[in-house]
């Protein structure tokens, strides 16, 4: 697998252009918030899916995506727009296996969750 992220939590689901995006609860206290999306929530294998992540900004963000037989964390920082994009390349991943991508987002003092998921197809 080449780069980059996968984590998930709960709370509410929407579909955000093509990828199925679940957003975590706000932090009250500091507007810290979670939103992610993929690019494509059906990608063929061997291709590359974006999971797109919306928080504050500048702060760190760590996803974790669950294939059926492993599991593939990756890093990143949110730009000034409080926006990061991170590249999955799935390989052979497991055709019509929801892969679910848990992503965390952490301030000095704070941490907000969200997910999203995609199911690769040959």
């Amino acid at each position: 697998m080449r780069k980059k992220i996968i984590v998930a939590a709960t709370a509410a689901a929407a579909v955000l252009g093509s990828g199925l995006a679940i957003a975590g609860p706000a932090d009250a206290a500091t507007g810290l918030y979670c939103r992610a999306s993929v690019s494509d929530s059906t990608p063929a294998q061997y291709s590359d899916v974006y999971v797109n992540v919306n928080t504050r900004p500048h702060v760190h963000v760590h996803t974790v995506a669950h294939y059926k037989t492993t599991t593939t964390a990756h890093n990143a920082t949110a730009n000034g727009q409080g926006r990061a994009t991170i590249d999955y390349y799935i390989s052979g991943a497991t055709p019509g296996y929801r892969v679910h991508v848990d992503v965390t987002v952490r301030s000095p003092y704070h941490t907000a969750h969200c997910a999203t998921s995609f199911v690769p197809h040959s």
